[in-house]
């Protein structure tokens, strides 16, 4: 059975349907659809299946409908959530990339005697901080002692590579306290008196204080500007958002397989739901599965106790169980998935693993000779015609 698994399957042309050999259904059963490619492809996939109103729309009118959706899930991401969002690893890298932004702005400003900053957010800093030639004059001797480039290749690097917890707040502890100590280290500041020496931290102290409440405010910003139109990053946060939102469980198998993927992002499944599965063809692109019915009909949400539910839910929950059950499909599992109740006893395993024969299955020499359909013009699930693919 494995010679059937063909090689990794062509991208189609958006509402294009293809029936595609998989060993969970077997020949001609499962039908993919191709969605629009662009930055939100796992949103247009997701609504084809789910939205007979998308489906009707033409394809400026789907652009604009998912602009929409996506900018009304992200109103309901408020900077706390942000915060929390992959465990705070999501927050964290940005976080630091807007340090180093507002100081390189801030030092711009200060040591060219520039009449305006770049950034709101350096310029909030400066009207709280550099009130008067005194202080310009403290926060150019900072720009020396701590110079960019040592922030960013030595200093921040250590703070962002030390904190396993990956929380921001933590983040901010250890690089104020990697500052203090590298202070401590410089020789122009050995001479200094004690007095002097607690003035410069307390004031480095102070500085970092607002560069991290900006630099936050900045990194939040980013991100939900960004969101609208960035590809998204699949991670069990936004998938269990999309899934409450629609209030459909979503699967996903895997192009090159031909069977589930993505096994880990299961946080939003809830048991007596309907279901949509999508086709992963790459990390941000989709397209969506569907059932061939009678009369070139697709069928593409699915009940609860659907057997190709059913059948994904034991893949992704017990393995053990889903080999004895079906063992005619057990061959194309890939290790990580037939290790996955081992896990739970010990977690030795490289999670990150795949099985290779695995993947050589799905790329052998037979070339893809799935049955096509044109569905181009269809907008109500029903299919007009069935050619053999040349």
């Amino acid at each position: 059975m494995t010679d059937k698994i063909k090689k990794h399957l062509k991208e189609l042309d958006v509402n294009k349907t293809v029936v595609f050999y998989s060993p969970l259904e077997g020949d001609d059963v499962l039908a993919r659809t191709g969605s629009i490619s662009d930055s939100s492809s796992l949103f247009h996939a997701i609504l084809y299946a789910y939205s007979r109103e998308y489906v009707a729309m033409s394809k400026n009118e789907r652009l604009a409908y998912v602009s929409k959706l996506r900018a009304s899930l992200l109103g309901n991401v408020t900077i706390e959530s942000w915060r929390e969002l992959s465990d705070g690893l999501l927050a964290k890298k940005p976080f630091i990339d807007s340090i180093l932004d507002i100081i390189k702005n801030l030092y711009d400003y200060i040591c060219n005697n520039k009449s305006s900053a770049k950034g709101k957010h350096t310029r909030r800093i400066i009207s709280k901080l550099l009130v008067g030639p005194e202080t310009i004059e403290l926060y150019t001797l900072v720009s020396e002692l701590l110079p960019i480039e040592v922030l960013k290749k030595d200093l921040l690097s250590r703070a962002y590579k030390v904190n396993t917890s990956k929380n921001i707040k933590t983040t901010c502890v250890n690089i104020v306290t990697i500052i203090a100590e590298y202070l401590d280290t410089l020789p122009e500041l050995s001479a200094v008196d004690s007095t002097k020496m607690k003035y410069i931290c307390n004031s480095v102290s102070n500085l970092f204080e607002h560069v991290f409440e900006e630099a936050e405010k900045m990194a939040y910003e980013n991100y939900i500007k960004g969101m609208s139109t960035m590809e998204i990053n699949l991670t069990s946060d936004i998938l269990e958002t999309i899934s409450k939102r629609i209030d459909r469980n979503i699967y996903f198998i895997d192009s090159n397989t031909r069977m589930p993927c993505n096994t880990k992002i299961t946080s939003g499944i809830i048991a007596e739901r309907k279901s949509i599965i999508l086709l992963q063809m790459n990390s941000h692109k989709y397209e969506t599965i569907g059932r061939l019915l009678p009369d070139n009909r697709v069928q593409r949400e699915f009940s609860a106790d659907d057997p190709i539910i059913e059948c994904i839910n034991l893949y992704i929950l017990s393995p053990k169980k889903f080999i004895k059950k079906y063992p005619d499909i057990a061959p194309f599992m890939n290790h990580k998935a037939k290790r996955e109740d081992k896990r739970e006893e010990s977690s030795t395993e490289d999670e990150s693993e795949e099985s290779e024969d695995s993947h050589s299955r799905s790329r052998s020499n037979s070339e893809e000779s799935d049955k096509y359909y044109d569905s181009s013009s269809d907008s109500k699930d029903s299919k007009d015609s069935s050619d053999e693919s040349s």
